[in-house]
């Protein structure tokens, strides 16, 4: 019996595992796509539900907008109680029914919502605006002709919603719908009822523009179950309300699949409808047969491929190694280590143990380089932290305490004002994007702004000076490097101290090349040694400038503004043109930086 060779083997595997795989995938594919289009259907019609009753929504509220205007009106229910006088002269009735019609005119001339508006009793009294006809008196003998009537005075002033209909009062009628709402007039001995219409054909035509009759069809009932759209009523359409088995709740779109239709219904409590769209599922899956074909002619050609890709590869399985060999050495070859073998068996072939020994390489080049993308991304992360920080807006708080400041001047606390203003100017300062340089006399004057603030709160406890030298003024320099030495001094130098606490800043230039010094003393109980040590050690750390390093002094809170980062941020900026002294004792600290073309950090500890 013939042997099977290794390659026919490895080929008759690979083509089983890879027809297997492909059909399950292919048949997962279809069924999953054709649950998303079903899916997406649904999702499509509720939507369409959404925007069609967005639309009746919008279009009834500006008709009963109207109409509550009319009837809560005073002037109309004045003028339209003379037209019910008996007494009344022809020429001032038909005097006062003109400047009716012009009111009712005026209410719908912002948009011309209305096609028409009436006005009118069951008294026969009618003022219509955009019709000329006269009212008919409504009687037993032709009130089943305005049953609709009836309903709007049952509502006692509340609003109602009429069905579509022939126009009643126009000599060429139309299809109308129309809100309608009753308001008792004392003169009259009848209630007044406000109709304004609206042409059923402009309802057909923004339905059609939402969902042509194409994809589906729309119906919208009443409460009553009659069918307020299409007007052409089929033995099928009160069938199709009654065949939805889904939970109806009131304003809340529900869809469902029923038979060969996708169906989606809202009840809407403020209109009274409910809006019932149903798409043919032939038409959602339209797209399905085409996907099928696809499906498998992909599936056919991903298979033949394979398997061609995989006879290949048998035939030539020692090439390719030794080529992934190669590859893999060229990544960095001058740091490879030395073989390692321990897991391999005596007789493995060379390829596969350098191929082991590559693959070991790539992943120690891999772990220093996910290392390295680990340490940017939390770079980043912290990035983004800062820059979400800096765009609060503090407009709100600007305008309150601007408000609190003008209404102390007015009260005659200037001591408050002053207080007001002072916020006011650092919290200015304080949103200014923090990757921008300012001027040094506006770091300056923030630093002042601050200091007035705590003078405030320690009154005569607190002393201090600032010395700037106004060449100075319009040298750019990174925010708070000033501010954060002042307010350390608050936070840990006066903490352990007796009053009277002194604060003294000098700004000065040293040569005429442009160099300048910075200069924070206060009287307060100085760094402790350990503290000094290590602002030592994170400068060195900074200086050193490793990766470890800076990734180190990142986590130390970049937003905090404390010293370390104050150092770390001006060394960022003018690199070796900085130099740091701090010297600390029982007595008091003064903090001294040196902006010039020499390099020298130094930081020097003299704790008496």
């Amino acid at each position: 019996m013939r042997r099977v060779g290794i390659q026919t083997r490895i080929f008759m595997a690979q083509a089983l595992v890879i027809t297997f795989i492909i059909s399950t995938l292919s048949i997962l594919y279809y069924q999953r796509t054709s649950s998303i289009l079903v899916e997406n259907s649904q999702e499509q019609t509720r939507q369409i539900v959404l925007r069609i009753h967005t639309m009746l929504e919008q279009k009834i509220k500006d008709m009963d907008e109207i109409a509550t205007q009319i009837a809560y009106s005073r002037d109309i229910r004045e003028q339209f109680n003379q037209l019910n006088q008996i007494d009344l002269e022809p020429h001032t009735y038909a005097h006062v029914r003109k400047n009716l019609e012009d009111r009712l005119a005026e209410i719908n001339a912002p948009a011309f919502s209305a096609k028409q508006i009436n006005l009118f009793n069951t008294h026969g009294t009618l003022v219509s605006y955009l019709n000329t006809s006269d009212f008919m008196e409504l009687t037993r003998s032709n009130n089943q002709s305005y049953q609709w009537i009836n309903r709007v005075l049952n509502r006692s002033g509340g609003k109602f919603i009429i069905r579509p209909r022939l126009d009643e009062w126009s000599s060429n009628p139309e299809f109308v719908f129309s809100v309608a709402r009753s308001v008792m007039i004392s003169n009259s001995g009848a209630p007044v009822i406000v109709e304004v219409q609206k042409s059923y054909a402009e309802l057909a035509d923004s339905m059609s523009s939402i969902f042509p009759d194409s994809l589906g069809q729309v119906y919208i009932y009443n409460q009553d179950n009659k069918l307020v759209y299409p007007l052409e009523e089929k033995p099928t359409d009160m069938d199709i309300i009654h065949s939805f088995k889904g939970d109806r709740k009131s304003d809340t779109v529900v869809s469902e699949r029923s038979g060969d239709f996708v169906i989606s219904q809202l009840s809407s409590e403020y209109l009274e409808l409910t809006i019932v769209v149903r798409q043919p599922i032939h038409v959602v899956l339209q797209g399905i047969q085409e996907l099928r074909l696809t499906t498998i002619l992909v599936a056919l050609s991903s298979t033949l491929l394979a398997l061609l890709g995989s006879y290949l590869l048998g035939a030539n399985i020692i090439y390719p190694l030794k080529q992934l060999q190669k590859l893999i050495l060229r990544l960095d070859m001058e740091s490879a280590p030395p073989l390692k073998r321990a897991n391999l068996k005596p007789n493995t072939p060379i390829e596969i143990v350098r191929l082991h020994q590559a693959f070991e390489d790539m992943q120690d080049r891999l772990n220093t380089t996910l290392n390295e993308i680990v340490d940017a991304h939390n770079r980043e992360n912290l990035a983004q932290l800062q820059a979400l920080q800096a765009q609060m807006n503090p407009h709100f708080l600007y305008n309150t305490l601007y408000s609190l400041s003008t209404y102390a001047e007015e009260l005659g606390h200037h001591q408050f004002a002053e207080m007001c203003y002072n916020l006011i100017s650092m919290m200015r300062y304080i949103s200014l994007p923090v990757d921008k340089t300012v001027d040094l006399k506006d770091e300056i004057a923030h630093t002042q702004a601050y200091l007035s603030l705590m003078k405030l709160r320690y009154e005569d406890r607190l002393w201090y000076t600032i010395e700037f030298d106004e060449s100075l003024s319009d040298i750019q320099v990174p925010k708070f490097i000033l501010q954060p030495f002042v307010e350390n001094a608050f936070q840990h130098g006066f903490l352990n101290s007796t009053p009277p606490y002194t604060i003294n800043i000098q700004v000065q230039q040293v040569d005429s090349s442009g160099g300048w010094s910075l200069l924070v003393s206060d009287n307060g109980s100085g760094f402790k040694p350990e503290q000094l040590d290590r602002i030592l050690s994170w400068l060195s750390s900074m200086e050193e400038d490793t990766r470890q390093k800076r990734s180190d002094l990142s986590r130390q809170g970049i937003g905090g503004m404390g010293l370390l980062n104050t150092f770390m941020r001006c060394r960022h900026y003018w690199k070796e043109h900085v130099s740091y002294s701090v010297v600390t004792s029982n007595q008091g600290t003064t903090i001294n930086m040196r902006f010039n073309e020499e390099r020298d950090v130094h930081v020097s500890f003299d704790h008496r």
